[in-house]
């Protein structure tokens, strides 16, 4: 592959990445009942034992794959 190839994929990574953390986030907090995005801190919904959890951590993970390929 050139740069010239992968500059567009580096850029959906640049999407992709940002994108998947804000929707676990987004759809995280719709699952777990009492969840306040206003009053309570994300890290709510990937505690231990949170029904959200691997949810958020699938966000987090994707985030910090795809992020690095886009800056690269």
């Amino acid at each position: 592959m050139t740069p010239h190839t992968l500059r567009p994929l580096a850029l959906a990574c640049g999407i992709a990445g940002p994108a998947a953390f804000v929707g676990a986030w987004a759809v995280g907090g719709t699952r777990l009942a009492g969840y306040d995005p206003v009053s309570q801190a994300i890290s709510q919904l990937a505690r231990e034992g949170a029904p959200t959890a691997p949810l958020m951590t699938s966000g987090f993970v994707a985030f910090g794959v795809l992020l690095p390929a886009y800056g690269w």
